[in-house]
């Protein structure tokens, strides 16, 4: 099995690009998932959009600040969210349910702010990662609870 070291001084960019990807994937899939849903899901899905299109914001600052690309940002996995949401549109499923599908998508973003928050050392970006990670956290939390923050 072969081993890729990575540059520990690249850990943080890798880290915090990981994050900037992951916001604009889900940011761009929420988007298009609101055109579709029923009017009972729009507002978790705008107060989702709100709160990434915040924190992709800073987090993509925080990205050209150390040195990282913000252009390339985003992957193929918006395009995979737009075609999971098509096919509940098409099963007539994005309703609440979709929040039993929302919610593990969220619980796993907020590992990645955990490997983010890990790489990086500078003070003041761990206390902006840790910001963003408390407020995905709470939202989650609350739509687990049956009711968005």
């Amino acid at each position: 099995m072969d081993t890729y070291l990575v540059n520990s001084a690249d850990q943080p960019i890798t880290a915090i690009s990981t994050l900037a990807t992951k916001l604009k994937d889900r940011i761009e899939g929420y988007k298009m998932m609101r055109g579709k849903a029923d009017p009972e899901l729009v507002p978790v899905l705008d107060r989702l959009i709100t709160l990434h299109e915040k924190n992709a914001s800073e987090v993509l600052r925080m990205l050209d600040r150390l040195g990282g690309n913000p252009d390339n940002a985003g992957s193929m996995m918006s395009a995979v969210h737009v075609a999971m949401a098509h096919a509940r549109d098409v099963a007539g499923a994005l309703d609440l349910r979709t929040l039993d599908a929302i919610v593990p998508g969220e619980r796993a973003l907020i590992v990645v702010y955990d490997d983010a928050v890990g790489a990086v050392d500078d003070a003041d970006l761990r206390r902006l990662l840790s910001r963003q990670r408390e407020a995905l956290r709470a939202h989650v939390d609350a739509m687990e609870a049956g009711f968005a923050a």
